[in-house]
């Protein structure tokens, strides 16, 4: 009797290799999201529903709802940064504050999806005078805020309420 030792197909193995990275990456995203101090389960389910969606679905367009935004509370900013678009001066950019009531408007209709929302994009947030009071709202509603700014604006009293706000993450810039 003869004993036959079974080699391994390295194709098969790098294929099963892939797989694996594969499913760890997705379980990775959802258990990041299932394990979130801001879940809900009207969050989850959508987000579930959206990730398998664009992973599954024939479709171009999610029915699903957004579980992530960016808001531009100001798109003005004080410096001329020279990647920038807001500090070249493109002419497409239009520069205006967004009104509390606006903001309040829309994120309370998107509130209920939302894990994380950055208050920033192009412009220096610290400008909209109310920048405060849409962070409140949005911890009240029980979402991650990410906050961007240069920090060379100040009002008055501006220091001590940022370092009282419940901010999930703050982050400044530096260009040289």
């Amino acid at each position: 009797m003869t004993t036959e030792t079974l080699t391994p197909n390295p194709a098969l193995m790098a294929s099963v290799s892939r797989i694996r990275r594969g499913l760890d990456y997705h379980w990775e995203q959802i258990r990041s999201r299932l394990f979130n101090p801001h879940n809900t389960p009207r969050k989850f389910l959508n987000f579930l529903y959206v990730y398998l969606e664009s992973r599954f679905s024939p479709f171009s367009r999610s029915f699903g709802m957004p579980y992530t935004a960016s808001i531009d509370p100001a798109s003005p900013c004080n410096l001329k940064c020279p990647l920038c678009p807001t500090g070249l001066g493109v002419p497409t950019l239009s520069k205006g504050i967004m009104k509390y009531e606006t903001f309040e408007h829309v994120f309370t209709q998107a509130a209920p999806y939302l894990y994380n929302m950055r208050l920033y994009k192009w412009g220096e947030p610290l400008y909209n005078k109310d920048i405060f009071k849409m962070i409140r709202l949005a911890k009240k509603l029980r979402v991650h805020v990410e906050l961007s700014t240069n920090l060379n604006i100040f009002r008055d009293g501006m220091a001590a309420e940022m370092v009282e706000l419940p901010l999930s993450t703050a982050q400044r810039r530096v260009f040289a």
